[in-house]
């Protein structure tokens, strides 16, 4: 007697096996966009955090720290301000191009901190993913705080 699989029981457990795995597919790329989502905004929360580190490193001023946001990208700036009548051009020091699937659908033009790590206006930053989450990064107007949320609240 021989103990192996006939042609039958192989070819229905190739077909159940390829219908499990379209199933799995669409599941697959909700994870992947939803960790997208994720990594975006807690890189950009990191890179909030650093720009207030910057600001509150500075205490004299001498160079101003700005974070300029758009539907795709952002970048954080800054220039010399040791000499105001001959100030150093604007320089890009770090820019980042989110992935493809998320997108910042109500991004402030730009974001500054003062000398203490306060906030000139608190914000509230939102990243949509392209299958629909929604996550946002929330910079409180009095204690500077950065955090990652599902709601909006500044507070």
């Amino acid at each position: 007697m021989q103990r192996g699989f006939t042609l039958i029981e192989t070819v229905i457990v190739i077909a159940i096996l390829g219908i499990a795995a379209t199933l799995a597919m669409p599941m697959i790329g909700n994870f992947l966009a939803a960790h997208e989502l994720d990594y975006a905004a807690r890189n950009l929360a990191a890179d909030i955090r650093y720009l207030q580190q910057l600001s509150i490193n500075d205490p004299d001023n001498k160079a101003d720290y700005k974070m300029f946001i758009q539907n795709n990208e952002y970048r954080i700036t800054w220039y010399n301000a040791t000499n105001p009548l001959n100030p150093m051009p604007e320089d890009t020091f770090k820019r980042v191009v989110l992935p493809a699937s998320v997108s910042i659908v109500s991004p402030p033009q730009q974001l500054k901190f003062g000398s203490t790590g306060a906030p000139l206006k608190g914000t509230s930053i939102l990243l949509q993913s392209t299958k629909g989450g929604y996550k946002y990064v929330v910079v409180a107007s009095i204690t500077g705080r950065v955090r990652v949320s599902d709601t909006a609240d500044t507070e």
